[in-house]
Formats: C-alpha cells, sequence, structure tokens
C-alpha cells in the first residue's frame, strides 16, 4: 500500500457532509473531519519511533466517543479506510494498530446525537449501524476464534 495513495484517498472524502442533519445533531456531538484525516493518515504511518502514548483511543475518539463505546456516520467510510489498512499496509505497525481498532469498534454502537429512534430515523439509524457491524465482523472475538481454530 503506498502511503501517497492513501492519503490523496483520505483527503479526496467528504468528511464535512456527516455533519449534515441526517446523520445527526452536530451540536450534540464532538465531530471533526479534519480530526479524522489527521488520525487516519498517521495509522497509516505509525512506527514504534513515532507512535504517541494514547494514539488509538486518539483514532476512536476521532470517529466517535471512546467512552461512551460509540461511533459516528462517519465510520461508514473511515471503517474501509482502516481495513485498507489492516490488509493492505507493508507497515506491520500499522496492519497490527488497524486490527486493534476495527476490533473495538465491533463492538461500539452508532451515535447520532439523537436522531434515531423514530421512524425514518430509526430506519436511517439501522441502515448505518448495520453496513458497519458487517464490514466490523471479520474483527469481532467470535470470528478471531473461528480462525484460530480452523473453523
Amino acid at each position: 500500500m503506498e502511503n501517497n495513495s492513501f492519503e490523496q484517498k483520505v483527503r479526496s472524502i467528504d468528511w464535512g457532509k456527516y455533519l449534515a442533519p441526517e446523520y445527526y445533531d452536530p451540536n450534540k456531538m464532538d465531530f471533526y473531519p479534519d480530526k479524522i484525516v489527521d488520525v487516519l493518515i498517521e495509522l497509516s504511518q505509525i512506527n514504534e519511533s513515532n507512535t504517541k502514548p494514547g494514539f488509538l483511543s486518539e483514532v476512536r475518539y476521532a470517529l466517535g466517543n471512546d467512552h461512551r463505546g460509540t461511533y459516528y456516520p462517519a465510520a461508514l467510510e473511515a471503517v474501509d479506510l482502516i481495513v485498507d489498512i489492516e490488509k493492505n499496509s507493508d507497515n506491520e505497525n500499522a496492519r497490527r494498530a488497524a486490527n486493534c481498532i476495527l476490533s473495538d469498534l465491533y463492538y461500539f454502537q452508532l451515535e447520532m446525537g439523537g436522531n434515531e429512534g423514530n421512524g425514518g430515523d430509526q430506519i436511517l439509524y439501522d441502515a448505518i449501524n448495520d453496513s458497519i457491524k458487517e464490514k466490523l465482523k471479520p474483527y469481532s472475538d467470535e470470528e478471531f476464534e473461528k480462525r484460530l481454530n480452523g473453523i
């Protein structure tokens, strides 16, 4: 995986579209599109000499709320990029860090700042959450045990 092309891919995404009301109430959430760009690029370049303490938590916070165990709708695209790092990076540290983040995120839930739970908002919530969960399923403990046991 060439880092310049990865960085271009990350920067080409309109992360600001996830600030739109159909996704959530931005007044109730701490979502900063520029932060996602920064942490994804840093994740792709991580190594033992440049790793900051708490960096994996910083990535989870860019995607949601680490303490509440939630991710924001932007995880729809961010998870694909983290999977790309985990599967294709030549950097073993980046692959391992990406794997840890994906495994953690599997156990998180979607948060849309109160725009879930009724009518069309519930349908949107379920569609986004189901899509993200499907992408993260290979990183669940259950799937890891299946691979470990050759199932």
